[in-house]
């Protein structure tokens, strides 16, 4: 979804904004799936079989907003979308979107969020 979302690659949008709402897109629709491949991800913690596909699939996010922030940046905000994910998924409450977008913006330096 994130790759598929091509404002992120606009150096003129709001980073922050647009990863808060492509979490938005993905958390709203069909939860069933968006558990299943949280359950996958972390499928790897017991099978190391599983590690590589874990592994890749941050690296290749991590990748993808490296072409908007630095690498240490972009690997802060996977971690913190993981995170946003997982609370909402394990506490079966409502995504916070603006509260999304301002946790993601603290991580952003200011001369990276938009031009």
């Amino acid at each position: 979804m994130v790759a598929a979302h091509a404002g992120l690659r606009d150096p003129r949008t709001d980073l922050a904004a647009g990863l808060a709402a492509v979490m938005g897109e993905w958390l709203a629709g069909e939860r069933t799936g968006v558990e299943l491949e949280y359950e996958l991800y972390l499928a790897a913690l017991r099978r190391p079989a599983l590690r590589p596909v874990a592994a890749e699939w941050c690296q290749g996010v991590t990748d993808l907003l490296s072409h908007r922030t630095d690498p240490v940046t972009a690997r802060a905000l996977v971690a913190l979308m993981d995170g946003i994910c997982l609370q909402v998924l394990l506490t079966d409450t409502p995504y916070d979107e603006s509260w999304a977008r301002e946790m993601l913006r603290r991580l952003i330096p200011p001369a990276e969020r938009a031009s």
